[in-house]
């Protein structure tokens, strides 16, 4: 999956639970390993929680430890993917992204002295700071998860649908193509160890597409992290 066989860094997890919501923030500098292990079952009604294992230093100035940033989400996070693929209904013409200005991931980015974090999908971008992959509307789930279950999945979007699996494909693309091209897994490893894996808010939009449909928010909630899950393991 999105992670195997890297080890990193500072994740922010942002899971929306109705009725309110949280932030869970881990600060590992850097992580040897890591797995991340859902708290029960599942299926169970008290799944609302992730844990996370990973070996680690004891550095702790997060100021130049990380040269890269790879980011991921949905328009909390979503510096321009959107707009550049012309799919969102939302953005005006000629705006980047659902908002006029700084995010979340600007404050972390120039917390770090980087000073941009182009997204993905911008053509001829300098990527030598790391790729901002998330997009505005990306839910948890798949469109046909969303179709199985008669989930809206034409909320957002004009001429297709991205969720995180979208996301989670383009960053294993660029480090094939881009990122690890002509190099080995060592060489890999080792260019990629200090980089922060930013993974921001997503599943509100799973979420909106639920509620007009006849499952249970509570349910739709306990598959997202589920899925989540499985989907960085």
């Amino acid at each position: 999956m999105v992670f195997r066989n890297h080890f990193h860094v500072i994740i922010a997890f942002i899971f929306i639970s109705l009725p309110f919501s949280s932030i869970a923030l881990h600060v590992v500098t850097p992580i040897k390993e890591f797995k991340i292990l859902p708290s029960t079952d599942p299926s169970s009604s008290h799944f609302n929680s992730i844990n996370i294992k990973g070996h680690y230093s004891t550095k702790t100035n997060s100021n130049g430890c990380f040269n890269k940033i790879y980011a991921f989400g949905d328009s909390y996070t979503d510096t321009g993917n959107a707009q550049l693929l012309g799919s969102s209904k939302n953005l005006k013409k000629g705006q980047e992204k659902p908002n006029n200005g700084w995010l979340l991931i600007d404050f972390v980015r120039d917390a770090l002295n980087i000073s941009s974090l182009p997204p993905y999908k911008s053509v001829n971008a300098n990527f030598s700071s790391g790729v901002n992959f998330a997009m505005a509307g990306a839910t948890v789930f798949t469109e046909e998860f969303l179709s199985q279950h008669k989930i809206n999945s034409t909320l957002m979007w004009k001429d297709g649908y991205h969720s995180f699996q979208t996301q989670i494909e383009w960053y294993n693309k660029f480090v094939s193509d881009v990122a690890c091209k002509g190099k080995d897994n060592e060489s890999c490893k080792a260019d990629m160890e200090n980089s922060l894996f930013w993974i921001g808010e997503i599943g509100i939009d799973d979420y909106v597409r639920a509620l007009r449909s006849k499952v249970s928010l509570r349910w739709i909630k306990d598959m997202a992290m589920a899925h989540t899950s499985r989907l960085l393991a």
